[in-house]
């Protein structure tokens, strides 16, 4: 942080000579200085950090076309929140002999998100071109280099082989050879970072009915979260709103990174949905007609599932209503 004897304060002659004649009081008004700094920089810092997807382009904008080139293909299935169908679609896409979509890896880790935000630092200003050592010369010993970054396209190249040591390198073990993942606890916003790792990543969003969601959710009998430890989802209302902000958010994105939008109840009574799927992903896929149904862990069984209201309460059906708005008529589910 810039001292106050640099600052456009400490230029002002009368200020300079009476910092010059007390350095008492220059302590003091150094002190008073940082404070009043640090309550104009602390809400615009978290401002910029909440803003993932400004930080993105910001990313963007220091990098050259080579820097996007990228072979990988992987197939990304975001879905809205728990229970949305993104299991069935997940072994739909694995059907293809050639393709593994891992699910949710290392979900409590939080890898995408953790990942994403380093990045949610960059500002237009921040880190300033004389951070990088390509531009501060060629005798380092006689330069400042308290603080000396690579370039930011060997950032992006390290988080790209991350996923590709992570998920590519163990699907080829496996004998297949196109890789992918699902998840159901990521936004609009770690699609476009994922974007930016992988410009030919197909993806697919999936929603489902939230009042469908909950009714299958409640029935685990137990909490999960969306950022562990700090936000678990234990009630309706608390679904509800993170069905609205996952579900908006992804539609938001979803023509950036020319996503295939699929509604769950769609996609299983209309035939068409599949075709366009396999076509998005380019992968001759099984029908989810010809796949078993699988109880998930905690349900009584297949049919509890099977069941569309599941018996919600009122309150509960109260609670997803609020917490909603307007999002789930926006998406096509009117209750």
């Amino acid at each position: 942080m810039a001292g106050l004897k640099h600052s456009w304060i400490g230029r002002n002659q009368v200020v300079r000579r009476t910092l010059d004649s007390s350095p008492t009081l220059t302590h003091l008004l150094e002190d008073g200085y940082r404070l009043f700094l640090a309550r104009i920089s602390g809400p615009e810092a978290e401002a910029d950090a909440t803003d993932l997807t400004a930080r993105l382009q910001n990313v963007r904008q220091r990098l050259q076309p080579r820097d996007f080139n990228c072979d990988e293909q992987p197939i990304i299935l975001l879905a809205a929140g728990w229970r949305s169908g993104s299991t069935l679609l997940q072994r739909v896409l694995t059907s293809d002999p050639n393709t593994m979509i891992w699910g949710e890896p290392f979900a409590k880790s939080g890898i995408t998100t953790t990942l994403a935000s380093q990045l949610s630092a960059f500002t237009a200003e921040w880190p300033p071109l004389d951070y990088f050592v390509a531009n501060q010369g060629d005798d380092l010993s006689a330069a400042w280099i308290a603080n000396s970054y690579p370039d930011p396209a060997q950032l992006i190249a390290a988080h790209r082989a991350f996923f590709i040591e992570l998920l590519a390198k163990p699907t080829q073990g496996l004998g297949r050879s196109r890789w992918g993942f699902k998840e159901v606890r990521l936004g609009g916003a770690h699609a476009l970072y994922l974007k930016l790792l992988f410009p030919k990543a197909r993806f697919v969003f999936l929603v489902r009915d939230p009042f469908a969601a909950f009714a299958s959710f409640r029935h685990y009998i137990k909490s999960d979260f969306h950022a562990w430890p700090e936000r678990p989802i234990r009630w309706a209302g608390e679904f509800g709103r993170l069905w609205r902000e996952l579900a908006l958010d992804l539609e938001r994105v979803a023509p950036e990174v020319d996503a295939l939008w699929l509604r769950y109840e769609d996609y299983l009574t209309d035939p068409a949905l599949h075709e366009k799927l396999c076509l998005h992903v380019d992968a001759d896929l099984r029908p989810p007609s010809e796949l078993s149904l699988i109880p998930s862990a905690g349900q009584v069984g297949a049919t509890q599932t099977a069941k569309p209201e599941n018996r919600l309460l009122w309150y509960e059906r109260r609670a997803l209503k609020r917490a909603l708005g307007d999002a789930g008529a926006r998406l096509g589910y009117v209750h």
